[in-house]
C-alpha cells in the first residue's frame, strides 16, 4: 500500500510505502494525483541526471584545457594552487590505471 504526504493546497508533496508521521493511506481517488506525481519527479531527475553527466564531462573539458595551456606554455604546472596539482595528478594516475592516458602532464618517472 502506498501513503501519500499532501501540502497545505492538497498537492501532493511525498510518497511513501510506509505509514509514517503526517501520511494518509492513497486512495482510489488520490492514485491519479500519485501517477502524476510520480511523472513529475520523472520529468525532474532527468535534468538533474543529464546535469551531473554533463559535469564529469565537464571536469575532463576543463583538465584538457589545462593540458593545453601548459603545452602552449600559456600557465606553468606549478602556478595552479597546490590542491589543484594534486588533484590533477591524481586523476591523471587513476587514468593511467584505466589505459586513458589523454596526454599526461607526467613523464613516465612520476615527474612533470
Amino acid at each position: 500500500m502506498l501513503f501519500v504526504k499532501k501540502d497545505t493546497k492538497g498537492n501532493i508533496e511525498a510518497i511513501s510505502r510506509k505509514a509514517e508521521a503526517g501520511f494518509e493511506p492513497c486512495t482510489p481517488e488520490t492514485r491519479r494525483e500519485v501517477q502524476k506525481f510520480i511523472d513529475d519527479q520523472g520529468d525532474q531527475a532527468a535534468p538533474k541526471d543529464a546535469l551531473l553527466a554533463s559535469d564529469n564531462e565537464l571536469a575532463r573539458v576543463t583538465e584538457d584545457l589545462i593540458h593545453l595551456l601548459i603545452n602552449k606554455q600559456l600557465i606553468m604546472f606549478t602556478e595552479l594552487p597546490e590542491p589543484v596539482q594534486k588533484k590533477i595528478l591524481a586523476r591523471e594516475k587513476l587514468r593511467a590505471k584505466l589505459g586513458d592516458s589523454g596526454g599526461t602532464l607526467m613523464d613516465d618517472e612520476g615527474s612533470i
